[in-house]
């Protein structure tokens, strides 16, 4: 119920993607497969992070989650989902 109708809450941490597979692949005992790019996907930005500055401004700080701790909630979610259908 805020002044706008999108706010990015995605927390303040920062990690690169082969970070999130190593993380995901540890809450789900899934393997990955990291494809051998020498120089990195041409036109791909090296750092990108969530503004939070919005949300901050109007609603304050607040205790975030960690990103695994989040990520664990996540899955275990739709494991719990998909199971039921």
């Amino acid at each position: 119920k805020g002044e706008h109708q999108v706010y990015n809450v995605g927390g303040i941490e920062r990690i690169s993607i082969l970070e999130l597979a190593k993380i995901i692949q540890n809450i789900t005992g899934c393997s990955i497969d990291v494809p051998k790019i020498p120089n990195g996907l041409i036109g791909a930005p090296a750092n990108v992070g969530l503004d939070i500055k919005r949300y901050l401004n109007e609603f304050g700080e607040i205790d975030f989650l960690s990103l695994e701790e989040g990520l664990r909630h996540t899955i275990r979610f739709y494991k719990e989902t998909l199971s039921k259908q």
